[in-house]
Order: structure tokens, then C-alpha cells, then sequence
């Protein structure tokens, strides 16, 4: 599986894991640029990833 890094527009910013595809999901983390994640699927709204054991889905445009 392929290893991203998380990226963000606005370096200041947590990049938000989410136990479903939807902002309105199960919050379960917050994870700041650089953080590494394991990429096991996307389309082009989300990113279903692994970060350091939770596994949930991120904005596919972050991780890149």
C-alpha cells in the first residue's frame, strides 16, 4: 500500500480523520501536516487511510 504524507494549504492546520466518508462522521483524530498515513483507497472526495493504527478516511486532497 502506498505511503503519503499529509499535506494542507494552511500548515497551521489539522487535517481531520473521520470514521466515515462524511464531515458530518465520528471525529478520530487530528493530524498535522507531514504526518505520514498508508493509503488503502480513494475517490475523488476521500481517502480511506491508516494513521499510526486508527483507519478512517481523510479529504483525498491532503494526502498526497
Amino acid at each position: 500500500m502506498p505511503v503519503m504524507t499529509v499535506n494542507s494549504p494552511n500548515a497551521a492546520r489539522k487535517l481531520n480523520l473521520r470514521e466515515r466518508q462524511s464531515v458530518n462522521s465520528v471525529f478520530l483524530g487530528a493530524y498535522p501536516v507531514g504526518t505520514t498515513v498508508t493509503l488503502m483507497g480513494y475517490n475523488t472526495d476521500w481517502a480511506h487511510v491508516i494513521v499510526h493504527g486508527p483507519v478512517g478516511f481523510m479529504k483525498a486532497k491532503y494526502p498526497q
